[in-house]
C-alpha cells in the first residue's frame, strides 16, 4: 500500500509533466501492472504493427525491462518517472487493469479498457466489495471516471459490466483481442508448430493443458497429472500417446511435478498460444476455459473441491453448472471422460451457450479497435452509433 505522502508526490509529478505537450502518435501500453507482452494489448499492438507502417511510437511498461518485446515497441520500467512522463504526453493509452489513483489523465488523452477477460466466472469489482482493499475501490473508481472506452466480449459481460463497474460510458462491443487469432486457422497452425518446437513435442502426441486458477485458502493444483498421463498412455485406444503442459498461476508457490510426460509451462509467456497448441483443456475456475471454448478445443473442469471453494475460496458470477463443459470431480471420472469423450454433445453445449451469452466474437477486435484508435489520432469524430 503506498502513503498518502508519496501518492501526492506522484501526482505533482504528473501535473509538473503537464508542461509538455501530448504526442498525438504515442501509445502507452500496460498489462496486468507491468507484466510483459500478452493479452489482448500483445493483439492490439500486433495489428498495429503490421498495418500502420510505424506511424506509432508505443510504449510497453514492464516490471521486468529485458523482457522481450517486438520491433516497433518499446519497453519502459513500470513505475518508473519516464514511465509517467510517457503517460502524460501520450495521446493513447491501453490496459487491462486498473490503474492507480494518482495518474492523472489530460484532457485531450484517450484512455482504452479492454479488461482482462471476456466472460465473468468470477465475482468482481462491486459483486466482489467485501473482499477487496480499499486501495483497490479507490483505484477503480478513479480508473472508471477516467476511461473513454471499454471492450465487450459478448452481451453477459455488458450486462455484469452495467453492474458492477463503476463506468457508465462508452462501450465497443467489438468481441475480445486475444480471441481474434482463433478465428485465423493458417496463424493458428503457426503458433502450435511453435509451441511444439519450443517443447519439443512431436506432432503425433497429444497435448493436455492443466492450467488451475490461483486460491488463497485451499490447496492448489489437485488434479495428480503424473498420473493421469500415465493412464491415458497405457490404456490409449487408438495408441495416442499424451503429453501434459502444467501451467500454474504465476502468484503460485508451488511447483510442477515434472517427468517423461509432464513439462512446466509456467513461464510460457503467452497463454493463448499454449491454449491453441492443446488438444484437451484442463482446468478448475479460472476463466481461461472461455478462451479454450472459443479456441474449438476439448475443455473439462475438474473441481473436486467445487463446495469449499464457493465457501471459502471466491463466489463465481456464473452458476458452473450452466457452463458448456463437463464438470468433472474425481480422477477416476476424469480418465474415463478422455476415453469416451461424446464430441457432438460437447459440440452441441456450446453453440447454445454462445447463443445464450450474445457473443460479439467474430475475429475482428483488433480491426475495430484499431480504427477506434486511427480515429482518435487523426482528430476524426468517433462513430460511437457503431459502438
Amino acid at each position: 500500500m503506498i502513503s498518502i505522502i508519496k501518492k501526492n508526490i506522484l501526482r505533482t509529478l504528473f501535473i509538473i509533466f503537464r508542461i509538455f505537450p501530448i504526442k498525438n502518435n504515442k501509445i502507452v501500453v500496460c498489462n496486468y501492472y507491468g507484466k510483459g507482452y500478452g493479452d489482448n494489448a500483445k493483439y492490439i499492438v500486433n495489428y498495429l504493427l503490421e498495418n500502420s507502417k510505424n506511424k506509432y511510437e508505443i510504449i510497453w511498461l514492464l516490471n521486468n525491462i529485458n523482457d522481450e518485446l517486438p520491433s516497433g515497441v518499446k519497453g519502459v520500467k513500470y513505475k518508473s518517472i519516464k514511465s509517467f512522463y510517457d503517460l502524460a504526453t501520450a495521446k493513447i493509452w491501453i490496459d487491462n487493469c486498473r490503474k492507480h489513483d494518482y495518474i492523472l489523465k489530460r484532457k485531450n488523452q484517450f484512455y482504452i479498457q479492454t479488461w482482462h477477460s471476456s466472460i465473468r466466472l468470477k465475482k468482481i469489482e462491486k459483486d466482489a466489495i467485501q473482499y477487496l482493499p480499499d486501495d483497490y475501490i479507490k483505484n477503480a473508481i478513479s480508473d472508471s471516471n477516467r476511461m473513454d472506452i471499454l471492450t465487450v466480449g459478448c452481451e453477459y459481460s455488458d450486462k455484469v459490466y452495467d453492474r458492477v463497474f463503476w463506468y457508465n460510458g462508452k462501450r465497443l462491443n467489438c468481441g475480445t483481442p486475444r480471441f481474434d487469432v482463433f478465428f485465423n486457422n493458417s496463424e493458428k497452425k503457426k503458433i502450435e508448430l511453435k509451441v511444439r518446437k519450443f517443447y519439443k513435442i512431436s506432432k503425433d502426441k497429444k497435448i493436455i493443458l492443466y492450467a488451475p486458477t490461483f486460491q488463497k485458502k485451499l490447496k492448489e493444483a489437485n488434479l495428480d497429472y503424473n498420473n493421469l498421463i500415465a493412464n491415458l498412455n497405457e490404456n490409449s485406444k487408438n495408441n495416442d500417446e499424451y503429453i501434459a503442459l502444467v501451467r500454474l498461476h504465476p502468484v503460485s508457490k508451488n511447483k510442477v511435478n515434472e517427468s517423461k510426460f509432464v513439462i512446466d509451462a509456467t513461464n510460457y509467456p503467452d497463454i493463448q498460444e499454449l491454449i491453441i497448441a492443446c488438444d484437451y483443456f484442463i482446468t478448475d475456475y479460472s476463466g481461461c476455459c472461455f478462451d479454450a471454448m472459443y479456441a474449438n478445443k476439448k475443455c473439462m473442469l475438474y473441481i473436486p473441491d467445487y463446495d469449499n471453494y464457493i465457501s471459502l475460496e471466491r463466489e463465481l458470477e456464473m452458476d458452473i453448472m450452466d457452463l458448456p463443459f463437463p464438470k468433472i470431480y474425481n480422477e477416476i471420472d476424469l480418465i474415463e471422460k478422455f476415453k469416451n469423450f461424446n464430441e457432438k454433445e460437447y459440440t452441441d453445449n456450446i453453440n447454445r451457450f454462445l447463443k445464450k451469452i450474445g457473443t460479439y466474437e467474430n475475429g475482428t477486435a483488433c480491426e475495430q479497435i484499431c480504427a477506434l484508435i486511427n480515429d482518435v489520432v487523426n482528430g476524426d469524430d468517433v462513430n460511437y452509433e457503431k459502438i
